[in-house]
C-alpha cells in the first residue's frame, strides 16, 4: 500500500508498481554539505554545534499526523521557514535526489482499492 521514509529529510511522494513512497522531511534541517556554510544563529552557538553551519535549517520544528482508514491513509502535515538564507540563496541547486529543499511536509491524501 504505502511505505513512509523519512531518511533523506525531503517532502515527497514517488508512485511504484502502484505502491507510494513517501518521503516525511526532516523535523529540524536539510544537510547542504561543504560550500553552503552559514551561520544561521550566533556564533557561541555555531562553536557549541560545529556542524550546524553545514545545514539549513528550518524556524519551527515540523511533523505530520498520519491517519490510515480503510481504503485511504492521509497526511496532515506542517509548514514552517528557512532560518537565515534558503539554498537557493546560497548557490545551491536547491535540489535533493530529484526533489525540491522545501521546509515543508505536505498534506497528502493516497486512496487505495
Amino acid at each position: 500500500m504505502a511505505c513512509l521514509n523519512g531518511h533523506n529529510h525531503l517532502d515527497a511522494v514517488t508512485t511504484i508498481d502502484g505502491i507510494s513512497y513517501i518521503e516525511i522531511n526532516s523535523m529540524s534541517y536539510q544537510w547542504l554539505g561543504s560550500g553552503y556554510e552559514c551561520i544561521r544563529y550566533f556564533e557561541e552557538v555555531d562553536k557549541q554545534y560545529p556542524t550546524l553551519k553545514y545545514t539549513v535549517s528550518y524556524k519551527d520544528p515540523l511533523y505530520a499526523i498520519v491517519t490510515l482508514k480503510q481504503g485511504e491513509l492521509s497526511v496532515e502535515g506542517v509548514q514552517s521557514e528557512f532560518v537565515g538564507p534558503s539554498p537557493l540563496e546560497l548557490g545551491h541547486c536547491n535540489m535533493e535526489s530529484g526533489h525540491e529543499i522545501t521546509p515543508v511536509i505536505s498534506s497528502r491524501r493516497l486512496t487505495f482499492k
